[in-house]
């Protein structure tokens, strides 16, 4: 089991160029100076947000301070972005939570963290989420910011071959430990029936195989 201290922006660089991770940053990815509104909204946490789950099906409603701010916005822009949007996702609890986006952000609303807190919204509501290398751009440029975030265990391994599929894995550090131990054995169990990885294929940050080794999980 190889593991890094801590996703860090170089160690991305050194997973990436080691082909041990398949997720880069999109190079059409940019920044941009933001509006108070657009700061607003980064800012915002989705706590208030609610969460319907309809099997693979999984809609988030946004709160009503995030319905206001995109009101704010359409008359600073003129626009008519749907205040009463809802985040469609679907999640798959037999292939070991694998996630895909089923909704496109306008827009104006896109390089605002909108994507990636409804990401960390689901991985609080369900401990974990995984996926491979078929994410588009956009997805990966979330998942590549959920490798060094703070409130989260990482996972990786990347493509060695074409044909091989990437694998990523973000596990929240508010799990209890008994699920979490439940998740790493679900992993084991499954990984390569799914994702075509073998366990020792993984890279774990250390962090997370500090708190294996705490819980003497093998």
């Amino acid at each position: 089991m190889r593991s890094y201290e801590k996703f860090t922006e170089e160690q991305r660089m050194k997973l990436i160029k080691n082909n041990d991770t398949h997720l880069k940053k999109s190079i059409n990815f940019s920044y941009r100076e933001f509006n108070d509104i657009e700061k607003k909204i980064i800012n915002l946490p989705f706590d208030n947000f609610t969460i319907e789950i309809r099997g693979y099906l999984i809609r988030i409603h946004s709160s009503e301070e995030f319905k206001e701010l995109i009101s704010d916005l359409n008359k600073k822009y003129n626009k008519e972005i749907d205040v009463n949007m809802s985040f469609d996702l679907s999640i798959d609890k037999n292939r070991l939570y694998s996630i895909n986006i089923d909704f496109n952000l306008p827009i104006e609303l896109r390089g605002l963290n909108i994507g990636y807190k409804i990401y960390k919204y689901v991985i609080n509501r369900f401990h974990f989420i995984t996926s491979d290398n078929a994410a588009s751009a956009d997805a990966q440029n979330v998942w590549y910011k959920l490798l060094i975030d703070d409130d989260h265990y990482a996972i990786t391994c990347g493509r060695k071959k074409f044909d091989d599929r990437g694998f990523v894995c973000i596990i929240s550090k508010k799990t209890p430990n008994s699920i979490l131990i439940e998740i790493l054995n679900s992993i084991r169990i499954n990984l390569y029936r799914i994702y075509e990885h073998n366990i020792e294929d993984l890279i774990f940050d250390d962090e997370l195989k500090q708190k294996i080794s705490e819980l003497s999980w093998k």
